[in-house]
């Protein structure tokens, strides 16, 4: 993609993509990990080809450090989207979101730790403000009983795996295109996705053709345009902004 394009817009429309995502999973009544070893699934099958037809003299030329970074973002993509399965499964949408949307708190915390961007007063007011927020939420699920609390500590965890994907994401991006680290990260979640799933016992088959719709939804929408178009703003963007966006 050129940078001709906005790429603050194209974050945005990233972000509008990957917002169907709790609409789609609301909707299907497959288990979470099979959910997700089909979303990543089709997913790999979009991309490889592309890869292979595009990109393939780049897939080459990968070094080692970029490789394994490329390994660890797929294990914290892995566990985003599985935290944030479960938060939509067990709470409700409205505090899924909203608990999930907490990861600028996380960025900014590890974009001073590991990048050494510079933490503003605002940016710490702004971190108290929504942990206040988080906890008040957190009290009020917790006094309706039955799952809420749980699918809350999942909200949290998908914000903090979030986080951390968009610092790795960062890091690598700088030397990556979009492209290869997709492919790559999308990858490895799917290998660990597949681990989960086989170690959980959880059925792949067999599924109604509008579960299958739902999954293709997940893939095309959600993950290739929604968090690829993301990926390739954190080129020229930085983490903090793709968060608040999110």
């Amino acid at each position: 993609m050129s940078m001709k394009a906005n790429p603050k817009l194209i974050v945005i429309i990233g972000v509008f993509c990957t917002s169907l995502t709790s609409i789609l999973i609301k909707s299907s009544q497959a288990p979470p990990l099979a959910m997700l070893f089909y979303r990543l699934l089709f997913t790999l099958i979009i991309l490889s080809g592309i890869v292979c037809l595009k990109k393939k003299e780049e897939l080459k030329r990968l070094t080692r450090k970029q490789f394994q970074i490329c390994i660890l973002t797929g294990l914290v993509f892995s566990f985003h989207i599985l935290s944030w399965v479960f938060a939509v499964r067990n709470t409700s949408i409205a505090s899924a979101v909203i608990l999930s949307d907490c990861h600028p708190i996380f960025v900014v915390i590890l974009g001073y730790l590991f990048l050494r961007e510079r933490l503003s007063k605002k940016a710490i007011i702004g971190i108290l403000i929504s942990f206040v927020g988080c906890v008040l939420i957190s009290l009020m699920d917790l006094l309706k009983g039955g799952n809420h609390i749980v699918g809350d500590l999942f909200g949290v965890s998908t914000a903090f795996f979030m986080a951390l994907y968009f610092i790795l994401g960062r890091v690598v991006r700088e030397k990556l295109s979009n492209y290869i680290y997709i492919f790559l990260v999308y990858g490895w979640a799917f290998v660990f996705v597949t681990i989960f799933a086989i170690a959980t016992k959880t059925p792949f088959y067999p599924y109604s053709l509008r579960e299958f719709l739902i999954f293709l939804g997940l893939a095309v929408i959600c993950t290739i345009f929604g968090h690829g178009l993301v990926n390739w703003g954190l080129e020229y963007v930085k983490p903090s902004f793709a968060s608040v966006a999110f």
